[in-house]
């Protein structure tokens, strides 16, 4: 009887997990990843890209309009972000410029005119959080920032994306 009670909680784990939509129960780990590229030469239009992971009552209130997205630039809310990563466009491809506060659950690779972000679905389970997102921001100048967010739902749902930056505009889809 003992042998039959590990297999049948390990499946009903799983089940909870597809079911519920939540990563925090998901005993298979895993990694959500998304792309940020460039559709053409954005190097003279877009002047910084910031990419952040955090507890999503941290950015929330930066989120509620657009003339509040320098917020989330705040050195004060900074510090309580997983992760925090700035990069600046050239020609062709992209350049780390500041690497803030890290989590070892959130990995950045440069890989030619793309960033990789991989985020680990322990982070939930590991950090105690109850809910987080990415925000993808973009600062054009001016005081003109545009960004993206990929919530914890999509994240859990293990919808892979990816953030196009063109123009003045940044625009998120699906892999």
């Amino acid at each position: 009887m003992k042998n039959c009670v590990a297999p049948m909680l390990i499946a009903a784990l799983a089940a909870a997990a597809l079911g519920s939509g939540c990563s925090s129960l998901n005993p298979f780990g895993g990694k959500y990843e998304l792309e940020i590229g460039s559709t053409g030469n954005v190097a003279s239009q877009l002047q910084s890209l910031y990419v952040i992971v955090s507890p999503k009552e941290h950015v929330q209130e930066a989120l509620n309009s657009r003339s509040d997205y320098g917020k989330l630039l705040d050195e004060d809310r900074m510090r309580k972000y997983s992760s925090f990563v700035q990069f600046e466009p050239l020609e062709t491809g992209w350049k780390l410029v500041f690497q803030g506060q890290q989590s070892g659950f959130v990995e950045y690779e440069l890989d030619g005119e793309l960033i990789l972000v991989e985020i680990d679905h322990d982070l939930i389970d590991k950090t105690g959080m109850s809910e987080y997102c990415m925000i993808v921001l973009g600062f054009f100048g001016n005081d003109d920032f545009e960004q993206v967010t990929v919530s914890h739902t999509s994240l859990a749902d293990n919808a892979d994306q990816v953030v196009e930056v063109s123009g003045k505009s940044l625009s998120l889809r699906d892999a």
